[in-house]
């Protein structure tokens, strides 16, 4: 099994299995493959199976996994990230150990790669939703990828040494790495605070990637953009182009309609 990452702002993913290979993925990920690949969706994973699906939703993945699988003259399959961001391999040796990563991070791993919720905790419906700050854990071993907002920065923390993190910059952390989650002090941090009420604190031994740009503040940024202005969102429910029009010139839109 070769892989290679095409970097650049919607990087890609190729991987080329030999014969007997093959590597478990997310559904919905596919991009592109050799028609010769054999491809089996199921609920089980490995040797977790049905006990696991309720852990693995929660954690942001699908409930059905793809297998990938090449025959006798192999073949290559390619994914590409759902938004501007890196792809990172994440090497695991351990069903003890492992990763911790944000949710939906996940693209594909080698077989014995499982995919389970890690952690959630309640913080804010404002911040993450209803289903609170969740992390999926990857255990196993061999190699995962996962897909990460933005830029990438690595480190490796030492014993006892600390960093506070955005809970939404988190990328991925090894097991060993430590996390507690603290309500920011002041009245005034929490008042008028644009930081968000809650950081993360990693502390080490191990490995942590942070993204620089987090899905949800990327959605939150192109807000203001999707949202129909009052004139053509008073005009019903009409295409994108018709609300163009409509802001312009009130009335085009309704008289385009009925010529249709």
């Amino acid at each position: 099994m070769r892989s290679s990452i095409t970097s650049s702002i919607i990087p890609i993913l190729t991987i080329e299995l030999d014969h007997g290979e093959s590597i478990i993925v997310e559904t919905g990920e596919l991009a592109w493959m050799s028609p010769q690949l054999q491809l089996s969706t199921s609920l089980r994973q490995g040797k977790n199976g049905l006990s696991k699906i309720l852990a693995r939703t929660i954690g942001g993945s699908s409930a059905f996994l793809t297998k990938f699988s090449a025959p006798d003259e192999g073949g290559s399959v390619t994914f590409a990230s759902r938004y501007p961001g890196r792809i990172v391999p994440l090497q695991l040796t351990s069903d003890k150990s492992g990763y911790c990563v944000a949710k939906h991070a996940f693209i594909c791993g080698m077989p014995e790669v499982a995919v389970s919720i890690g952690f959630q905790k309640k913080i804010g419906v404002a911040l993450y939703g209803k289903e609170g700050f969740i992390l999926q854990k990857l255990t196993g071993q061999g190699t995962a990828w996962i897909e990460l907002g933005g830029e990438t920065y690595t480190h490796y923390l030492e014993e006892d040494q600390e960093i506070a993190v955005h809970p939404g910059h988190i990328g991925a952390f090894e097991s060993s790495v430590q996390l507690r989650m603290k309500l920011m002090r002041g009245i005034s941090n929490l008042a008028f605070g644009k930081d968000g009420l809650v950081l993360a604190y990693l502390r080490g031994p191990g490995h942590i990637v942070l993204q620089s740009l987090p899905v949800p503040r990327l959605a939150k940024s192109l807000e203001p953009f999707l949202t129909l202005t009052g004139t053509a969102a008073a005009a019903g429910s009409i295409g994108f182009l018709d609300a163009a029009l409509e802001t312009i010139l009130p009335g085009t839109a309704a008289a385009s309609r009925s010529k249709r």
